[in-house]
């Protein structure tokens, strides 16, 4: 009597050996999270002693403390006392400002009665050596009734005033006129925007709730935040400040995002579908290569 056995399969058995990989994939997870919330996170200010041709946020901060000590709206007589100390600051950098005196009228159309009132702008040129245009760097220097505006917008007013202290401490000047336009609220980005003119916007978004309120005071200013926004502005406006501002202009959008340590990726948005194509066909590939090995299925896929 004979008889014959059906071999059995082998089957891998799950084990530590399939389970690693996730493990693996996790913890590749979890550190470029950190890693990525580190790199986009505000830097440590830089001290009082920092380069003279350097952004200091805790110089800047003294400029803060000096403008934001009480509520300075627009027509106060302590939102005069601010104009006098910004104008003996640009001053005192080597700057000549100049005050203009003008009606100024909300921008927008609106229904209803128009907000107008007395304005007096603040304007000082960082001359440039072969100017091709001009960049501005503007500020509002008032404050609401309610709130002494240590963040909207004495941190912009500060960062402006360092930033023209750090480019006049400079061996040698930039190619295009750098205007200083220190002046009354809603019009920092409104006009310009209205007006057609390119135009960016610096803020932070930390803290926001204490604009418009009573707790936007200097000791509610985040140092790293003050440092970021400096840098960045003190970056831009040498950038802005050695190109040719009359070379046309790409209208092409950009995709960029930030890939740690410290690297800006951009392309332009044009690029996006065939990269979405690219990323669906590498998919497809990996699910295909975990089928042959038994480590999935297309339903499981699907379901998740």
């Amino acid at each position: 009597m004979t008889s014959s056995a059906r071999p059995i399969a082998d089957h891998p058995r799950p084990g530590r050996g399939t389970r690693i990989p996730p493990l693996l994939g996790l913890l590749l997870l979890i550190l470029l999270t950190v890693l990525t919330v580190r790199d986009v996170a505000p830097p440590p200010p830089a001290p009082r002693d920092a380069p003279a041709t350097a952004f200091s946020a805790e110089r800047a901060r003294e400029h803060i403390e000096r403008i934001a000590g009480a509520p300075h709206p627009m027509g106060s007589d302590e939102h005069g006392r601010v104009r006098d100390r910004l104008v003996e600051r640009l001053r005192a950098t080597g700057l000549e400002p100049e005050v203009h005196e003008a009606v100024g009228v909300f921008p927008r159309q609106v229904d209803g009665p128009v907000s107008t009132g007395r304005v007096r702008n603040i304007v000082a040129v960082v001359e440039g050596t072969d100017p091709t245009g001009q960049v501005l760097l503007a500020a509002h220097y008032d404050s609401v009734p309610s709130g002494s505006g240590a963040n909207d917008d004495g941190a912009g007013v500060a960062t402006v005033l360092e930033v023209a202290r750090a480019l006049q401490e400079r061996e040698e000047a930039p190619r295009n006129d750098i205007v200083i336009l220190l002046l009354p609220n809603d019009t920092d980005y409104t006009a310009f925007d209205l007006g057609g003119l390119r135009a960016m916007d610096f803020a932070y978004s930390g803290g926001s709730a204490h604009y418009h309120s009573a707790l936007d005071t200097p000791e509610n200013v985040d140092p790293g935040s003050l440092q970021q926004m400096g840098a960045n502005t003190l970056a831009l406006a040498s950038a802005l400040g050695a190109q040719d501002l009359r070379a046309p202009v790409s209208e092409d959008e950009l995709v960029y995002f930030n890939v740690p340590p410290g690297t800006l990726v951009h392309f332009p948005s044009g690029a996006m579908p065939f990269l979405a194509l690219a990323a669906l066909g590498l998919s497809v590939g990996a699910v295909a290569l975990a089928r042959r090995r038994s480590l999935t299925s297309p339903l499981r896929v699907l379901g998740g």
